[in-house]
């Protein structure tokens, strides 16, 4: 009995990290949107087949959460400097969102203290 490409990679992989590090190497264009990147780990899931058709068992057994998927890509990108964005326009968005930010944030901090 042989074993298809595709059982082999998800054979190989044994977290969420290394999936979307794996769609990150692959896909440039998951490397600027979340939401193409979810929709490839949808169909890595099975949870959207080829023809584009949401499996609603594949989604609550399988899928890790969209909010995961973006918190991993995000330490991949940032923590790790892998697979950056192929964009110029969103690497200063998020630059300038990650200012924004730390900046609201270190404001709360700063009030509490006093």
């Amino acid at each position: 009995m042989s074993v298809s490409a595709d059982e082999q990679v998800h054979r190989s992989f044994r977290s969420v990290k290394e999936i979307v590090r794996y769609i990150l190497s692959k896909k440039e264009k998951a490397r600027d949107d979340d939401k193409i990147l979810i929709c490839y780990c949808m169909k890595y899931y099975g949870v959207l087949t080829n023809d584009m058709r949401f499996n609603t068992q594949r989604f609550l057994e399988f899928m890790p959460s969209t909010e995961t998927i973006r918190r991993v890509r995000q330490e991949i990108q940032n923590t790790d400097g892998e697979f950056l964005p192929t964009s110029i326009k969103v690497c200063n968005r998020r630059r300038i969102r990650e200012d924004i930010i730390r900046t609201y944030y270190g404001a709360k901090k700063n009030e509490r203290e006093v």
